[in-house]
């Protein structure tokens, strides 16, 4: 069957350690379970000791994404919603321009 998934289970598992992040330990226990699902060891699974802050679990959810989302657009629509301004030291604007026959010819 031709099918298109409109979420991965690991996206979903990304969102809930974002939604733990306050609880840092919570958070990369959610990481964790998707690295364990793709056949890494206890010893490449992700520390709780070092990985103890929020921002230090939105540093690895970003690397995450990064790994997972290779040339499929989520990457870029993950930027957008944290509100990254700046992408490898390039200023970033989300909104397109609009065409200009749209603006010639539409309302």
């Amino acid at each position: 069957r031709d099918r298109m998934p409109v979420i991965r289970i690991s996206e979903m598992y990304y969102i809930v350690a974002e939604c733990d992040k306050a609880i840092p330990a919570t958070a990369v226990a959610r990481l964790n379970e998707v690295l364990a699902s793709r056949g890494y060891d206890d010893s490449e699974l992700l520390d709780p000791i070092s990985v103890n802050s929020a921002d230090a679990v939105q540093a690895e959810i970003l690397n995450e994404y990064r790994r997972e989302f290779i040339a499929e657009g989520q990457l870029f629509f993950y930027h957008k919603r944290m509100k990254d301004e700046k992408l490898n030291g390039y200023t970033v604007n989300y909104v397109f321009p609009k065409p200009d026959t749209e603006i010639e010819f539409g309302k």
